[in-house]
């Protein structure tokens, strides 16, 4: 998930007609539970990529966080981390 495509996708969101939010759902964080054998590199490149992604998951929340605060109040909104 690049910078880049996070903006695009909250920009053409929040412009559009349509800004009825239900749920996000993040899965994209954590795609294997680790690594048990490689080398510090390939560690240390692993975690860069997941604080990468982190940081893409905040971006897309802030971005959209004006459409999430002007949600009706009988309506909830989830996000969901996995």
């Amino acid at each position: 998930m690049s910078i880049e495509s996070v903006r695009a996708l909250c920009t053409k969101f929040l412009t559009g007609k349509e800004h009825r939010l239900d749920a996000i759902i993040y899965t994209h964080e954590y795609q294997h539970l680790g690594q048990v054998f490689g080398s510090a590199e390939e560690k240390e490149m692993c975690k860069e990529h997941r604080e990468a992604l982190s940081d893409g998951t905040f971006l897309m929340t802030t971005l959209l966080l004006p459409t999430l605060l002007v949600a009706p109040a009988e309506r909830d909104i989830r996000i969901i981390h996995v």
